[in-house]
């Protein structure tokens, strides 16, 4: 990816922010393509977007309290987060996350596009074996008629397979595990003890979110405050069509 695409965007986007903050353009595996953030917040963003992209929405994010400032990590593409640093409020920050996104849409989307692509399998088709090679004829003596041949029985009518239904298609999935499970005597907060409680490695979070019939994103957002007790482990679910 060409850094000097990335420097020039990142110069545009710290000089249309309405709010003084510092930086960071982020990919979904977690690489900071560039960053003005402290060590503090860089690392906080890092493991935020690692975890959050993969299983976000754009115009999901998530909001992290720091020791001096506030951490918005906000999904800003399909698989770019902005990341701001602030002593703003919660609400400022977010305002400012979603004018960048408006303002710099298509630049965003193409530096998106500079990501390298995964790299992609061919299954190897079987190689057929060569044709036989032909033989000389030879001349056989001939053979004096005997009795007369009786014709092979005509063969059956062909039979009619079953139709065959499609393979069913699956996908991996995240499933959150909630690992330390005394942050339950903490919470007081009904909705949020419920969230913790269905991270039992069984759920994933959209699946949580239909449960208790809340939006996905106030799931997502739960999680990312209790990150320390929270791991994530890797699943299967049958795709919808």
């Amino acid at each position: 990816m060409s850094k000097k695409i990335i420097e020039e965007l990142a110069e545009k986007i710290t000089n249309s922010l309405p709010v003084r903050s510092r930086l960071a353009i982020i990919g979904d595996t977690g690489q900071v393509f560039h960053s003005t953030l402290t060590s503090e917040a860089k690392e906080a963003a890092e493991k935020i977007a690692k975890i959050g992209l993969p299983l976000w929405d754009v115009g999901d994010y998530q909001v992290k309290r720091l020791k001096n400032s506030q951490l918005l990590v906000y999904k800003i593409t399909n698989r770019l987060a902005l990341a701001l640093d602030s002593i703003e409020r919660e609400g400022v920050l977010i305002l400012a996350a979603k004018k960048v996104a408006s303002m710099f849409n298509n630049e965003l989307n193409k530096l998106e596009e500079l990501l390298e692509a995964a790299p992609t399998y061919e299954i190897e088709k079987p190689t057929l074996p060569p044709a036989p090679l032909k033989t000389e004829e030879r001349k056989t003596p001939s053979i004096p008629p005997t009795s007369p041949v009786t014709p092979p029985p005509s063969a059956p009518p062909p039979t009619t397979l079953p139709s065959v239904k499609p393979a069913a298609k699956f996908e991996t999935v995240n499933i959150p595990v909630l690992v330390d499970k005394s942050v339950l005597k903490k919470v007081k907060d009904k909705l949020v003890r419920s969230i913790l409680e269905l991270c039992d490695g069984s759920h994933t979070t959209s699946e949580i979110a239909k449960k208790l019939n809340i939006p996905r994103s106030r799931v997502l957002i739960t999680l990312g405050n209790f990150s320390k007790a929270i791991n994530y482990i890797s699943g299967v679910r049958k795709v919808e069509e």
